[in-house]
């Protein structure tokens, strides 16, 4: 949802990852921190804002059209999605596979070889990008997310 227009809202205790409901009378579960995948989660939002911040593609044209615009959503049947961000000057790429299967050879078209900024995938996988002509291609890894500039 980071690339996808508009503001951004994440309430408190997200970041952790809490199991909870917010209660404005109890302090958050820090304690969660101290599983690793509450801290993984962490520090993958961590970035995420941190990313957010460095690119104004995100959120500089978050009301033109000309900000936002789909590579790919007709294919319900892959359960892939893409889109891209601009602001005019930098242009940031999310792909994401919403499958429990590889999706070999996906390819989307771009001037030049984008470079991977975050990768969701947990299998510690490489990921290859490989330019012909003007398409990329790359294998999507299951349940993972890629942004790319």
């Amino acid at each position: 949802m980071m690339l996808h227009p508009g503001k951004k809202l994440n309430f408190m205790g997200n970041e952790i990852g809490h199991m909870r409901e917010w209660d404005e009378k109890r302090e958050q579960d820090w304690n969660l921190l101290d599983f690793p995948i509450h801290d993984h989660f962490h520090h993958y939002i961590m970035e995420l804002n941190h990313l957010y911040l460095s690119h104004p593609a995100f959120w500089e044209k978050d009301y033109e059209t000309s900000g936002f615009s789909w590579i790919d959503c007709d294919c319900p049947e892959d359960i892939i999605y893409s889109m891209k961000r601009s602001d005019g000057k930098e242009t940031l790429i999310g792909l994401f596979n919403f499958s429990d299967q590889c999706y070999r050879d996906y390819t989307f078209s771009a001037k030049s070889l984008p470079k991977i900024l975050l990768n969701t995938d947990r299998t510690d996988c490489e990921l290859h990008l490989h330019l012909v002509g003007e398409l990329v291609h790359i294998d999507l890894p299951p349940f993972s997310g890629l942004l790319l500039s």
